[in-house]
């Protein structure tokens, strides 16, 4: 770089750098990019190339991405077919229109955390064997607790059998800033502070801040995570969420907005992540809203008299019944009686 003079100059290994080495670069003028192995490989394999070592035959991995029957297979089961629908079924109704996949890389920290702060007074220790620390690629933010749960469960497969072409993020940190990072987040996760009682009955508060000396990091893996933006279609409805695939469970980035089309409030009774989630609406079997499902007093839809279809305001028409009550029903049956005989309930309701 002195000699020619370059602009910007790179040292490469397929070993790590130690953390002195990256203080120096920060320090001189001189651009200098330090690329370890952990961003060898990420160069690596946006050139379709797969870089192995012989201690690491398969050092990029990623979790699966299953059928697009599979994935409205998982929807069916956990959220569209408890929801109320006739004469067809909720699942039958929605058709997956789009999918479209965001890869995001991450690093899989597994670590172990030992320290022990008792004292004649205070009881206190902080115990954990073999974690998983998820950190982003890209920027080094962890990611919430709920995706690592999730994604535990999940075996993650070799790169190769993922298409390069759709592979966009790069792993920007090297395996030192990674464990750098890492010890920092894991410090601060169970940073916890103590209130107890001394022998003179007095109260003091003690902060417990695990040493980076106590933290054992046992592997650090690099593995891109499908993030899946779905779009579904119940006949003239659209609905969007976004997914991570799991092996028997979905697990929600974005909620299933299921929001009532008459109230706007939400019609599930439990916060969606993974597994099956507790519905209480129901579907408009002629334009696919959602709705709360039909009650007596103040309803938000209905069910046809006739016929039982399930129905929302907008899509429901009434006939007087015994002068003072109304006979609902669905337009199929409306367009059956004489002409003028129903009305429809959402103009009825705006009128007045």
């Amino acid at each position: 770089m002195l000699t020619y003079p370059a602009k910007h100059g790179a040292v490469i290994t397929t070993g790590s750098f130690a953390s002195t080495a990256a203080q120096y670069t920060d320090k001189i003028p001189e651009r200098i990019q330090l690329i370890d192995l952990v961003k060898l490989r990420s160069l690596a394999i946006q050139a379709g190339i797969h870089l192995a070592t012989k201690s690491d035959p398969v050092p990029l991995r990623a979790y699966p991405v299953g059928s697009e029957q599979r994935i409205k297979g998982h929807l069916d089961h956990a959220v569209l077919n408890r929801i109320k629908s006739a004469p067809s079924t909720a699942g039958d109704l929605f058709d997956l229109k789009a999918r479209n996949i965001d890869w995001q890389g991450i690093y899989a920290v597994q670590y172990s955390i030992y320290q022990d702060f008792s004292t004649a007074a205070l009881n206190y220790e902080v115990n954990v064997r073999r974690a998983t620390l998820l950190i982003d690629a890209q920027d080094g933010e962890p990611w919430s607790s709920a995706v690592s749960g999730f994604l535990n469960s999940v075996p993650a497969g070799d790169i190769t059998h993922v298409s390069v072409d759709t592979i966009v993020p790069q792993f920007t940190l090297d395996m030192t800033a990674v464990k750098q990072r890492a010890a920092t987040l894991i410090q601060h996760m169970y940073a916890s502070s103590q209130t107890y009682h001394g022998r003179n009955n007095q109260q003091y508060q003690k902060e417990c801040v695990p040493s980076s000396k106590n933290i054992t990091l046992h592997d650090v893996r690099q593995v891109y995570v499908p993030v899946q933006a779905i779009k579904l279609t119940a006949l003239r409805s659209d609905y969007n969420t976004r997914i991570i695939e799991g092996s028997k469970d979905i697990f929600y980035v974005d909620d299933l907005k299921l929001q009532c089309r008459h109230c706007g409030l939400d019609t599930r009774r439990t916060h969606p992540t993974a597994g099956p989630v507790n519905v209480h609406a129901q579907i408009c079997n002629t334009c696919g809203a959602i709705t709360h499902p039909a009650a007596w007093l103040f309803p938000h839809s209905f069910r046809c008299a006739c016929c039982q279809k399930t129905l929302c305001r907008r899509c429901s028409h009434w006939i007087p019944k015994l002068f003072v009550f109304k006979r609902i029903i669905c337009d199929i049956c409306a367009d059956a009686l004489p002409s003028g005989a129903a009305r429809q309930v959402e103009k009825r309701s705006t009128s007045s």
